[in-house]
């Protein structure tokens, strides 16, 4: 998929919606991958102003993108707000048919640390995910860590044979605002949680997100510690990252030393065929995809971890001060990977420089209104309700916190 998933203009639908013709139309009830908990975030209704974070309970865990559908009403919307569902809705054939599915097996897919994926072949040089979500939802950052182990069982599990040829996670992150009315003077999260779910509840909420994130390797600061403020301007920095953290100063060594470990590698080896013509290893198609901004891509998933890290684990609020601290921390971290390589350290001087260019950035409204016009699209026209939610390779929607194994097996039925 050439295009992005969300194209920041309302007017426009993205091609993993024009597309369902060529889409998968499997449940996770035929790829039997049930599972009976799948925590997300959901969105505020429009009158609210408080984040909802819902452990949502999935009937379908895993849709084709073919299954979107039109958002729910109000009410609807409302009603799943309160129980904690958040269900992405059929049409009647396939409700008739996942109701057969589910008859027929009702076993949990049990978590990845106990599962045993057969190794497999893989015959595709890329997956694609689209993944929509907001920068102080708990479950986008636990979803974060579990899809990061997924690649990696990902790799594990290939072929012996294949064990030289890596496929390419060309991974996008997408903005989703769960609370658009939330106050750009900073309160403590807390105070957000006891006002949406009443005291005794929002223990239990927190509670249970702090264990999830425990498992993952994630210490989550206490809510009484944390500020919380709109999280607008913290996309506008995601952005910035993907398109321009650290190029003029990092890229150019990034490529030098990943083209070399490219040329390596089985995915762009050159072959003779039996008449001595020249071949590629991959389809034709395959060569004629858009090349990966592997730099970007690095960046994005390198600002989104810290501004997780700052929310969650240091109690940061994200207004300016706070990330212009975090672009600052991924500079440094890009200029500690760039002299680890062999290449000339960088001036510290270059990287401040470029850290009060990110400063004016945000003092503006550069790019925007195309962040809430992406986000429109999320909402309105893609139907999403909650985040995380991920798209893989426009064939798989993804919604809630899945386990690892469930990755992994949508990442086989892809390559």
């Amino acid at each position: 998929m050439s295009q992005e998933l969300c194209k920041g203009n309302c007017g426009v639908v993205p091609s993993v919606v024009q597309d369902t013709a060529t889409t998968l139309t499997t449940t996770l009830y035929q790829l039997g991958l049930t599972t009976p908990n799948s925590p997300s975030c959901t969105s505020t209704s429009a009158n609210a102003s408080a984040s909802v974070c819902a452990e949502s309970i999935h009937k379908s865990t895993t849709t084709p993108c073919s299954g979107l559908q039109t958002p729910p009403s109000e009410n609807a919307d409302a009603e799943t707000d309160e129980k904690g569902d958040h269900e992405i809705e059929s049409n009647t054939d396939q409700e008739e048919e996942e109701a057969e599915l589910e008859s027929s097996s009702t076993t949990a897919h049990p978590e990845s640390e106990e599962t045993i994926i057969a190794p497999f072949s893989v015959t595709k040089s890329r997956i694609r995910l689209d993944i929509s979500s907001d920068t102080t939802c708990p479950w986008c950052f636990i979803a974060k860590r579990r899809i990061a182990k997924a690649i990696q069982m990902f790799y594990a599990l290939s072929s012996p044979e294949h064990e030289t040829k890596r496929v390419r996670f060309d991974i996008h992150w997408h903005p989703y605002q769960l609370d658009p009315q939330a106050p750009l003077v900073p309160i403590l999260k807390s105070k957000l949680y006891t006002r949406k779910f009443g005291p005794d509840q929002a223990i239990f909420v927190r509670d249970r997100v702090v264990q999830a994130a425990k498992v993952e390797g994630i210490e989550f600061l206490p809510a009484d510690q944390c500020l919380y403020r709109n999280t607008l301007i913290s996309h506008r920095l995601i952005k910035y990252a993907r398109e321009r953290l650290g190029r003029e100063l990092f890229e150019a060594s990034f490529k030098s030393r990943h083209t070399n470990i490219d040329n390596n590698s089985s995915i762009s080896r050159i072959e003779n065929d039996d008449d001595g013509e020249q071949k590629g290893e991959e389809e034709e198609e395959e060569e004629e995809e858009e090349e990966i901004d592997e730099f970007g891509n690095m960046v994005e998933d390198a600002m989104v971890e810290e501004l997780f890290h700052s929310h969650f684990e240091r109690g940061e609020c994200g207004d300016i001060p706070t990330l212009k601290k975090c672009a600052r921390n991924v500079l440094l971290a890009l200029a500690a990977d760039h002299a680890a390589a062999g290449n000339e350290p960088v001036d510290t001087e270059k990287i401040e420089r470029e850290v009060e260019e990110i400063e004016r950035y945000l003092a503006t409204d550069e790019d925007l209104q195309q962040i809430m016009d992406e986000i429109q699209v999320a909402k309105h026209q893609m139907g999403f309700h909650g985040v995380p939610t991920i798209v893989v390779q426009s064939m798989y929607l993804v919604p809630g916190g899945q386990d690892c194994a469930t990755f992994v097996e949508i990442f086989k039925r892809v390559v």
